[in-house]
């Protein structure tokens, strides 16, 4: 019998945690926590590994992107998803904190977006920006349940008003 996605995103969420060299248990959760075939699209998809060879996978099964693998999101303009180790490493040091407000550059499909808005928690705030007006209405659409985060289109350099607590960009100039 197949392991159910539950356990798949369980065991990811663990990998890359080891591979971000942390143990800290609220990212280990959000990892575990957060669907990633919601934002990447519709498979199969298109993997990109860290020796940067392509594979697209057989079919659409949401197991498959549970690797620390880039995820393609738009192809004719070298657009992925993010490395997860990278995002974990990143997080794990920033140790973004309930209640607080969070700007993400370079939103994507929302995954990492999403990710964050589960470690700042209910009473915290995520502005997610995107460029990309198409990967910024996906975006919205994959977020549209989580009510402590926003989704901008547009410039980042023009948009954000306020004070944060964290700033994280992942674009590109």
């Amino acid at each position: 019998m197949a392991e159910t996605i539950k356990h798949v995103r369980r065991r990811y969420a663990e990998h890359v945690a080891a591979l971000a060299r942390t143990e800290w248990t609220e990212l280990i959760e959000a990892f575990a926590n957060v669907p990633r075939e919601r934002f990447v699209g519709p498979g199969p998809w298109t993997i990109i590994g860290g020796d940067m060879q392509r594979e697209t996978t057989p079919d659409a099964d949401p197991r498959r992107l549970y690797r620390n693998v880039l995820v393609a999101l738009d192809d004719s303009k070298s657009l992925n998803n993010g490395q997860p180790q990278f995002w974990a490493m990143m997080y794990a040091r920033l140790r973004p904190q309930p209640g607080e407000r969070a700007i993400h550059v370079g939103a994507g499909g929302g995954y990492y977006t999403a990710i964050l808005a589960d470690l700042v928690e209910w009473n915290g705030w995520v502005t997610g920006i995107e460029y990309e007006p198409n990967l910024a209405d996906g975006a919205r659409r994959n977020l549209a349940d989580r009510p402590n985060v926003e989704i901008l289109a547009g410039d980042a350099h023009t948009m954000v008003e306020g004070t944060c607590d964290i700033v994280v960009a992942s674009c590109g100039f």
